[in-house]
């Protein structure tokens, strides 16, 4: 009887994964390092060629810095970025724009305080907040619907 007890017992998933199995680390690679990777894809964001076209400056810069934010202030959400340097793609007259570049989005563009990627910045001249634009240095504003696209 003890013979059949033992025979019935399955032995196809064992209780614990060898040490050797359990403890193995993954590495992650990219494959396609040379393509863009855009942070939002939600369908109302514009294309990258759409937003190249619909702005006046663009920038691939990193380390760009979030300065300030109204949305604790009780007052419609902005925030300020500063970017020290960067590559200037668009105007081909980098005369036109010094750094370090202020500029303001109504959107937060990534979370923290600063991120140390590459990334493609999509800006038209301030045209609207004259009190802000009178007593800072904020020159731009980031275009509507624009992708935020690392690169």
């Amino acid at each position: 009887m003890l013979c059949l007890l033992q025979s019935c017992q399955s032995k196809d998933k064992p209780d614990k994964l060898p040490e050797d199995i359990s403890n193995r680390k993954f590495h992650r690679i990219n494959l396609f390092s040379e393509e863009r990777i855009t942070e939002h894809n939600d369908t109302g964001k514009l294309s990258f060629d759409q937003a190249y076209e619909s702005s006046k400056y663009v920038l691939f810069a990193a380390g760009i810095i979030k300065i300030d934010s109204s949305d604790t202030r009780g007052v419609h959400p902005f925030y300020i970025y500063k970017v020290n340097k960067g590559l200037v793609e668009k105007p081909a007259d980098t005369n036109k724009l010094k750094f370090p570049v202020y500029f303001m989005s109504n959107e937060s563009l990534f979370k923290g305080q600063s991120i140390n990627d590459s990334v493609y910045l999509f800006l038209s001249p301030l045209e609207d907040y004259h009190i802000l634009r009178k007593n800072t240095a904020v020159e731009c504003k980031w275009v509507r619907d624009a992708p935020f696209i690392k690169r």
